[in-house]
């Protein structure tokens, strides 16, 4: 089976504290001589950088295995027939559907001049359907790196549950209201509070929702978040994009909240600091600054209960970006939040009406809040 190949290359070239970087997708060997030659005029340009303590040395890397040759192998044919059993179940059950399936096979690798060298290859499929009825839709999606964990007929139940669920909304005025969030939504919520807050780089400028709270509890005690590269019940990733060894990272454990993650840069400012392996790829464009790539919302005391979603606001998700970065798993020990309804929103189409506020008080006591 014959994949469309994307290449991507980055070269840092370093001259003391000065860092040149270059990017091509190009990966015949004059190119890459050129490409080498570029970052170093680049880097002859850049005015000495006091905070660059060099680049990172090499350490031992975990061997995580995220490979499936049925991905590899997978069809075109496969991948519609999949989606096909989907739209057969909505209309069978007198509803209309879309979806889609796409793998991909991709690899990483990192080498420096001083010794590092690493490199890893994965595979990932990922599917997703909208499921829609008169005045109602459900959403579903699954992702992994083997095609076994990827179930059509599941992901039509899920959605298939979701469009009756939403059937018939009802009008609620503006104001705060518990809501229950489901999986997609809490990953959505996840990602926001990653990229705003859970890196280095927004801490040391005062941005983050961390500051000021290190070390105290603001959230339930239930809420463990952790960064793990390893958990291949996700997409595992062993090292950053320095070729710094991931590790599992405590980010809120408890309900307190433990720290950012630091790539070797942002760790160079601290003094006694090492980098969480965490960096994300040099760009042109500035500097991003590390994130953590694999988190996960580690489960609580209670499932997902059927009663929630009728006792209380149900707030779906509006989609998530394919990306491996994205592979957030919120699995259901769900978040609490009160939201206000805006006004321009006031017929919630996402939302089931609050029929009991007290059973609807108690479910969310269970799943905790932030």
């Amino acid at each position: 089976m014959k994949f469309r190949e994307i290449a991507d290359l980055v070269m840092n070239s370093v001259i003391g504290t000065r860092v040149g970087i270059a990017v091509s997708n190009d990966t015949r060997h004059d190119s890459l001589k050129q490409l080498a030659a570029r970052a170093y005029e680049v880097a002859k340009l850049q005015p000495e950088n006091p905070e660059f303590k060099g680049l990172p040395r090499p350490l031992p890397i975990r061997h995580v295995e995220a490979f499936d040759t049925s991905v590899q192998e997978c069809t075109p044919a496969h991948r519609a027939r999949s989606v096909g059993v989907i739209c057969r179940k909505a209309a069978g059950a007198g509803f209309s559907a879309a979806g889609s399936m796409t793998t991909s096979v991709f690899s990483i690798g990192v080498a420096n001049s001083m010794g590092v060298f690493a490199e890893h290859k994965s595979t990932m499929v990922d599917a997703s359907t909208v499921i829609m009825g008169s005045n109602s839709s459900g959403w579903a999606q699954s992702s992994s790196w083997r095609l076994e964990a990827i179930e059509p007929e599941s992901l039509a139940a899920e959605a298939l549950s979701k469009v009756r669920l939403g059937a018939d909304p009802m009008d609620y005025e503006p104001g705060e209201y518990t809501v229950i969030l489901d999986p997609y939504a809490t990953a959505d919520l996840l990602e926001m509070l990653a990229f705003d807050g859970m890196g280095a780089l927004a801490v040391q400028e005062g941005r983050s929702w961390m500051n000021g709270r290190i070390g105290q509890r603001i959230m339930a005690d239930i809420v463990t978040i952790v960064d793990d590269g390893f958990d291949r019940s996700g997409i595992p990733w062993p090292f950053d994009f320095e070729g710094v060894p991931k590790g599992i990272h405590p980010i809120v454990e408890s309900g307190i909240v433990r720290g950012p993650v630091y790539d070797s840069f942002m760790a160079g400012r601290e003094s006694g600091r090492l980098s969480t392996g965490h960096a994300t790829p040099p760009s042109p464009q500035g500097r991003l600054g590390p994130v953590p790539m694999n988190l996960f919302l580690r489960p609580g005391r209670t499932g997902c209960r059927s009663d929630w979603y009728d006792s209380g606001w149900n707030l779906r998700g509006a989609g998530r970006r394919d990306r491996a970065s994205d592979q957030i798993a919120a699995f259901y020990p769900v978040l609490r939040r009160s939201i206000e309804v805006c006004r321009s929103h006031r017929r919630k189409t996402a939302l089931a009406a609050v029929r009991n506020r007290r059973r609807n008080e108690r479910a969310a006591r269970e799943v905790g809040e932030i």
